[in-house]
C-alpha cells in the first residue's frame, strides 16, 4: 500500500519543530507547542512520525565508520558544509556518512522540498530561466528565483552557480538580472559570471561583461567587476584575488587547475563526493596542474599517484587519506 502523499509545508514545519527540540533540549516550553502542534491535525502527527523515522535512519548510518573518531570528524565536516543551509541542515548530517542507497531514496526529493532549483553533492544542473538567462548549478547547490515586475533576483542559498543573462524579451521594460547573497547583492551588466559561496565570503569570478557590487554593509555599488577578475567580497569589504582554478571548468564536468596547492585539490575534490577525505600535511604544498573529469572521483583521486609522490588510502568508502607514498 502507498502511502499518502504529505503536503511540503507540513513537511517542513515538521523540521523546523525536530530542529527547535534539538536546539532547545529540556525546553519544556518548546516540548510542549510542538506536542501541541502534532496534536492539532493528523496530518501534523504523520509528518511528525516521518520525519523522526528519516532522522532516526541517517543517524544510524554513522555506524558505517570504524570507530567514533573517524564517525565525529566526517559529522563535524559534513556540518561545516551544511550549516548554512535552512533548517534541513540537522537532518543531512549524519546520512553523507551512510549509504548511497539511503542516499539516492531520500536526499534529493528532501532538497527540493527547501529550494526552487537544487543538486545533490556530486551533482550538476542547467536550466533556462523565464527571462532567457540560462542557470547553472554546481554540486551540492540551492537557489531561489524571485522575479516579479521591477527586478529578476536569483537567491544563492548554498554551493555554487553560473549565470549568463538572458534578454528579458517578454518583460515591458529591461529589469536588472541580480544575484544575492548573505554577503552581496550583485547586478549584471549584459553579462556571465560564477557565483560562490565560501564559508565566510562569496567569491565572484568574471566570464564575461560587467558585475555591480554591494557588499551587504552598503547601500548603493562599492566597485564592478570586469571579465577576467576575481573577487573575494566579504560583508564589509572586498579583495582582488587571483585563482589557480578554471572557474566556470565544472560546467562542462572538468576540475581545471594551474599550480593548485594539493591540500586546496582535495577540498575541491570533496565537494563533489559524500564522506570525508584528508590531506596529510606531509604533501599539502604539493604543487598540482591539469584537467580531471568530475563524474567518477574514484578515478580521479587513483590519477594523483602517477603524477605525485602520494598514495590514496580508503578506509571505508567515505574515509579517504590522502599521503605521501612510502619509499621503496
Amino acid at each position: 500500500m502507498t502511502s499518502p502523499r504529505l503536503d511540503d509545508t507540513l513537511v517542513k514545519q515538521a523540521i523546523d519543530w525536530l530542529v527547535k527540540l534539538q536546539s532547545n533540549r529540556g525546553n519544556a516550553a518548546v516540548f510542549a507547542a510542538c506536542t501541541a502542534w502534532r496534536q492539532a491535525d493528523p496530518r501534523h502527527e504523520l509528518a511528525w512520525q516521518r520525519v523522526s523515522l528519516m532522522h532516526g535512519e541517517m543517524r544510524e548510518n554513522l555506524h558505517a565508520l570504524p570507530d567514533n573518531a573517524q564517525a565525529a570528524q566526517v559529522l563535524q565536516t559534513t556540518m561545516q558544509r551544511t550549516q548554512k543551509r535552512r533548517s534541513l541542515k540537522l537532518l543531512t548530517l549524519a546520512i553523507l556518512a551512510g549509504s548511497s542507497t539511503l542516499i539516492g531514496r531520500e536526499i534529493a526529493p528532501w532538497q527540493q522540498w527547501i529550494a526552487d532549483y537544487s543538486t545533490g553533492i556530486g551533482e550538476r544542473r542547467s536550466l533556462t530561466l523565464a527571462d532567457g538567462s540560462e542557470l547553472f548549478l554546481n554540486t551540492d547547490s540551492a537557489v531561489d528565483i524571485r522575479f516579479d515586475e521591477n527586478r529578476r533576483l536569483i537567491v544563492l542559498n548554498k554551493g555554487e552557480i553560473m549565470v549568463s543573462s538572458g534578454p528579458d524579451a517578454h518583460s515591458p521594460h529591461k529589469r536588472p538580472l541580480c544575484v544575492q547573497t548573505r554577503d552581496v547583492l550583485l547586478e549584471a551588466i549584459g553579462t556571465r559570471f560564477v557565483v560562490r559561496l565560501e564559508d565566510d565570503a562569496t567569491l565572484l569570478n568574471m566570464q564575461q561583461g560587467k558585475v555591480a557590487m554591494t557588499p551587504s554593509a552598503f547601500q548603493s555599488p562599492q566597485e564592478v567587476a570586469e571579465a577576467g577578475q576575481h573577487f573575494l567580497i566579504h560583508k564589509d569589504h572586498l579583495d582582488l584575488v587571483q585563482m589557480p582554478i578554471e572557474a566556470d571548468g565544472w560546467t562542462h564536468g572538468a576540475l581545471i587547475v594551474k599550480d593548485m596547492r594539493l591540500a586546496d585539490f582535495i577540498a575541491e575534490v570533496a565537494r563533489y563526493r559524500q564522506g570525508y577525505i584528508k590531506c596529510d600535511p606531509s604533501v599539502a604544498e604539493l604543487r598540482l596542474s591539469g584537467v580531471f573529469q568530475l563524474d567518477d572521483t574514484d578515478k580521479l583521486l587513483s590519477l594523483l599517484p602517477r603524477r605525485l609522490p602520494v598514495a590514496i588510502h580508503y578506509k571505508t568508502r567515505w574515509w579517504i587519506n590522502v599521503g605521501r607514498r612510502a619509499s621503496i
